[in-house]
């Protein structure tokens, strides 16, 4: 029995650790807009601010395509607004590339979008994983999920060497 037990709390250290290691990584992949950005593709979660009736509260959009050059009028894009500090998408109404600093101009709005701030076109949407993500990326999760028990253990690793240790010199 002593050996299933001993298998067991193996495998649940190696998913705890493989956890840990995915979220560090989803946490340290973040840009300065705060989305989870992963080679090519960024993954941007819906909230209250950029609901709109395609995407709801909780959705997980997947974009790509980052760059004025690789935009069409008529579609759809997904920009920074730095003036509301929020991500708003957003058909796109004109794109000017024959100036020094190309940039985009979306349907119902008089700001001008260069390339530093377009996220990109959303390729993919998965719905309610967003709620996942968001709470996965939070700083009170990190802390009790990563921090509280890789701190736990390490106060119990010191017992054990102390206590070790004392027993050691009774001898």
């Amino acid at each position: 029995m002593s050996k299933f037990l001993n298998a067991l709390l193996y495998i649940i250290f190696v998913i705890y650790v493989i956890f840990v290691l995915a979220l560090s990584t989803i946490i340290l992949k973040q840009n300065s807009y705060g989305v989870t950005e992963y080679k090519e593709y960024l993954y941007v979660l819906i909230n209250d601010k950029n609901e709109t009736p395609k995407y709801i509260k909780g959705d997980l959009v997947v974009l790509k395509d980052k760059n004025v050059n690789n935009v069409k009028v008529g579609e759809e894009v997904f920009v920074y607004n730095r003036e509301s500090n929020t991500i708003k998408n957003g058909i796109i109404s004109e794109v000017v590339t024959d100036g020094i600093t190309p940039y985009i101009l979306l349907e119902g709005d008089s700001l001008a979008y260069k390339n530093d701030v377009i996220l990109g076109k959303g390729i993919k949407i998965y719905h309610k994983i967003g709620n996942i993500l968001s709470f996965l990326e939070g700083k009170w999760t990190f802390f009790y999920i990563v921090i509280l028990p890789c701190s736990l253990l390490a106060i119990y690793e010191l017992y054990y060497i102390f206590k070790n240790l004392i027993y050691d010199n009774k001898k």
